[in-house]
C-alpha cells in the first residue's frame, strides 16, 4: 500500500515537472524576438525601418525611388534578394538587415512623357544591369539618351541578356545620339548592344565602332544593334563596326541577327565574317542588315554597305537580308552595296536577299544591289536575289556574279517563282563548273516559273555557263542609252525611274527616283 502511494506521488511529480518545462519552453519561444533593420540607400525611401518579429512572421516592405532614380533591388549585405519594389518574405530565426538600393539616371521617372534619361557611361551600365538582373524590369518603361556615350572599348554585356524576364521589353529613344566604342567577346544567348528584345520599341539610335568577336559557340544570334528581336519595332537606327563569329549555327546581321518586327529607315555599315558548321537542318543565316527574318510586315528605306565573308556548310546569305520563310512581307526602297564571298555546301546567296520563300505574298519593290559576289558550291546565286517565291518590281543589280561548282545563277536572280517586272541586270555571270554540265546561268535570271515583263539584261554582259539562257531580252547599247526605249518600249514610268545622262559603257544606268532624294 505504501509503495503504491509512493509510485503515485512520483508520477504526479514527473507530470508537474513536464508541465513546468513545457510552459517554460513555450514562454521562451514566445518571448524570443528577432530584429529586422530596413534602410534606404541614396535615391529613395522605404515604408518601414524594421522592428522585432517572431521567427516565420510574414513581413512586407516597400521601396519608393525619388525622381531621376529607379529601384535596383533589396540587398542583404551584397546579395540581391529581390528585384521587386514590394518584397514579401518570412522573418528568419535570426536578425536581418535589408537595404533598398537605387540607381541614378540623369532625370525622369520612366513614363512616356518623362522617360529616364541616360547621359553617362555609368548610367548606361547601371541601366543594363537593371534589365539583366531584374524580372521584367523594363516592361512598359521609357528610356532615352540625352548625350553621346563613349564606352571606352569596354567589354559590353548586352542589354537583355536572356529571353523572357531578362529581355528588354521597354521603349528606348536614342534621340539621334550615339553609343560608341564597345566590344563583345563573351558568349551570351544573343549579342549586340541589345541582346534580346521583346515587344519593345527602339528608335533614333546610332551604335558605332562596335566589335563583336565570338568563337567556339554552338549557336549564336549576333547583330551590331540587336542580337535577337521578337515583335519589336525598330526605326531610324544604325550600326557601324565589325562582327566575327565562329560557331556551329549562326544568325548574324549588321544591325540585327534574328528578327520579327518591322524595320524602317535603318542601315548598317558592318563588315561580317562568319565560319560555321551548319547543316541542312540547322542552317546559318547572314545578312548585311538582318541575318534571318521570322516574321515581318515591312522593311522600308533601309540599306547595308558592309562586306560579308562566309565559310562553312548550309548557308542563306544576302547583302541586306539572308533568309525569310513565313507570311507576307514587303521590302521597299532598300539597297545593299557590299561585296560577298561565300563558300558553303548548299543554300542561296544574293546581293540583296539570299533566300525568300513564302506561301503568302512577298513583294520586293524599288530595290537594288551593286556588290560583286564570289561563291562556291551554292545552289542559287543572284546579283540581287539568290532564290525567291514572290514578286519583284522596279529592281536592278550591277555587280558581277562568279561561282565555282554547281549552281543556278543569274545577274539579277538565281531562281524566281513569281512575277518579275521592270527590272534589269548588267553584271557578268560566270560559272566555273567542277563537273561538266554543272551550272545554269543567265544575264537576268538563272531559271524561273512565272511571268517576266518589261525586263532586260545588257547584251554586252559575259554569261559563261554550261547551260545559258536569254531570259529577259538582252539589249544593245543603242537601246539602253535611249530614254525612249525605256518609256515607249518597256513602258517604265518616269515617276519611278530617272534616265538622266545614260551611258552604259561608263556605268551610268537608270536609277530609281528615290535614290536622288
Amino acid at each position: 500500500m505504501i509503495r503504491k502511494k509512493i509510485s503515485l506521488i512520483v508520477l504526479a511529480l514527473v507530470i508537474v515537472l513536464c508541465l513546468i518545462l513545457l510552459v517554460a519552453c513555450k514562454t521562451e519561444n514566445k518571448t524570443e524576438k528577432f530584429t529586422l533593420t530596413v534602410t534606404a540607400a541614396e535615391g529613395g525611401t522605404v515604408s518601414s525601418t524594421g522592428g522585432d518579429y517572431d521567427a516565420y512572421d510574414s513581413v512586407t516592405v516597400t521601396a519608393t525611388p525619388n525622381d531621376s532614380y529607379d529601384f535596383d533591388g533589396w540587398y542583404e549585405g551584397n546579395t540581391k534578394v529581390s528585384a521587386n519594389k514590394t518584397y514579401n518574405f518570412y522573418m528568419p530565426d535570426k536578425n536581418l538587415s535589408l537595404e533598398a538600393r537605387f540607381v541614378s539616371f540623369h532625370s525622369g521617372n520612366g513614363t512616356s512623357v518623362n522617360p529616364y534619361v541616360i547621359m553617362t557611361k555609368e548610367q548606361l551600365i547601371n541601366f543594363a544591369n537593371l534589365v539583366n538582373t531584374g524580372e521584367n524590369y523594363s516592361l512598359n518603361k521609357y528610356f532615352a539618351l540625352g548625350a553621346d556615350v563613349n564606352l571606352g572599348n569596354m567589354e559590353w554585356t548586352p542589354i537583355g541578356c536572356d529571353q523572357d524576364k531578362k529581355a528588354f521589353q521597354g521603349n528606348f529613344d536614342g534621340q539621334d545620339y550615339k553609343v560608341t566604342n564597345f566590344k563583345i567577346t563573351k558568349v551570351h544567348f544573343a549579342v549586340g548592344f541589345f541582346g534580346y528584345t521583346y515587344n519593345s520599341t527602339i528608335k533614333n539610335l546610332s551604335v558605332t565602332n562596335c566589335t563583336i568577336n565570338i568563337t567556339n559557340q554552338s549557336t549564336i544570334y549576333a547583330g551590331g544593334l540587336i542580337g535577337c528581336n521578337e515583335n519589336s519595332t525598330i526605326s531610324q537606327c544604325n550600326a557601324k563596326g565589325n562582327v566575327s563569329v565562329n560557331c556551329d549555327y549562326a544568325s548574324v546581321g549588321g544591325l540585327i541577327g534574328e528578327n520579327s518586327g518591322n524595320i524602317t529607315n535603318c542601315y548598317a555599315t558592318v563588315n561580317i565574317l562568319v565560319t560555321s558548321k551548319s547543316s541542312i537542318d540547322d542552317f546559318s543565316c547572314v545578312g548585311g542588315l538582318i541575318g534571318r527574318i521570322y516574321s515581318c510586315d515591312n522593311i522600308v528605306n533601309s540599306y547595308a554597305t558592309g562586306d560579308i565573308s562566309y565559310t562553312g556548310g548550309h548557308i542563306y546569305l544576302g547583302g541586306l537580308v539572308g533568309y525569310y520563310n513565313n507570311l507576307d512581307v514587303d521590302i521597299t526602297n532598300c539597297y545593299a552595296t557590299g561585296n560577298i564571298s561565300a563558300e558553303g555546301s548548299v543554300g542561296g546567296v544574293g546581293g540583296l536577299l539570299g533566300y525568300f520563300l513564302s506561301n503568302a505574298d512577298i513583294n520586293i519593290v524599288n530595290c537594288y544591289a551593286t556588290g560583286n559576289i564570289d561563291a562556291k558550291n551554292i545552289t542559287y546565286v543572284g546579283g540581287l536575289i539568290g532564290r525567291i517565291i514572290g514578286n519583284v518590281t522596279n529592281c536592278y543589280a550591277t555587280g558581277n556574279v562568279i561561282i565555282d561548282g554547281y549552281g543556278t545563277v543569274g545577274g539579277l536572280i538565281g531562281r524566281i517563282g513569281g512575277n518579275l517586272t521592270n527590272c534589269y541586270a548588267t553584271g557578268n555571270v560566270i560559272i566555273n563548273a567542277i563537273i561538266d554540265g554543272d551550272g545554269i546561268g543567265g544575264g537576268l535570271i538563272g531559271s524561273n516559273y512565272g511571268d517576266i515583263t518589261n525586263c532586260y539584261c545588257y547584251d554586252g554582259q559575259t554569261v559563261d555557263a554550261n547551260t545559258s539562257n536569254n531570259l529577259g531580252n538582252p539589249c544593245s547599247l543603242f537601246d539602253l542609252n535611249s530614254q525612249n526605249f525605256y518609256v515607249s518600249t518597256l513602258n517604265w514610268s518616269t515617276d519611278i525611274w530617272d534616265f538622266t545622262n545614260l551611258d552604259f559603257e561608263n556605268g551610268k544606268y537608270p536609277k530609281l527616283k528615290w535614290q536622288l532624294s
